[in-house]
């Protein structure tokens, strides 16, 4: 047992000797190269936002609701088989100043990030079908968000009213339809 531990020690020191640096790739897939001899001591450190950060990161003239449960009464899109699976949460996002009487809330359906693939294959096969089809909006590490062209193009919204939303809730992910 001895052997095998010195043994395991002797190429693991053998192996960090020959490491001479360290790439880091950032989310933007860049790679940060760091020689390890100029390193001291290495601490990494990864925020994920929370489910009520996108409450929390509305702009001002916004209101923001968040459902966790008893989805039944609120807005889901239709996939190519129907109403798709609950999600972890939905976000109810509406502005008050829009002129238009009806649709005046704009939701976010938030998927765990583990059904990302069950979630675009359903998005894909969805494209042909009707209005209220499921539409990717934004992912970050810990969530896969999808919405609708109905709740985005539904007449009410223009860039204008939308703009501000957008640039409030950006940096919750790390890919996303805002530019």
């Amino acid at each position: 047992m001895k052997t095998i531990i010195i043994t395991t020690v002797l190429i693991l020191f053998a192996l960090s000797m020959h490491a001479q640096d360290l790439n880091i790739y950032k989310t933007d897939g860049s790679i940060v190269t760091i020689a390890l001899s100029s390193i001291d001591s290495i601490t990494f450190s990864t925020k994920f936002p929370t489910i009520d950060e996108f409450c929390g990161s509305k702009p001002n003239g916004w209101s923001c609701e968040l459902f966790q449960n008893s989805f039944d009464t609120l807005p889901i899109p239709q996939g190519d088989k129907g109403r798709l699976d609950n999600p972890i949460a939905v976000i109810r996002y509406i502005n008050d100043s829009v002129a238009c009487s009806n649709s005046k809330s704009l939701y976010l359906q938030v998927y765990d990030i583990s059904e990302k693939d069950t979630l675009e294959k359903i998005i894909d096969a969805s494209a042909p079908y009707s209005w209220c089809i499921p539409m990717f909006f934004g992912e970050n590490e810990k969530y896969y968000v999808i919405t609708s062209p109905c709740y985005l193009y539904n007449g009410c919204w223009t860039d204008d009213y939308l703009k501000p939303l957008y640039q409030a809730i950006k940096e919750l992910f790390t890919t996303s339809i805002i530019e």
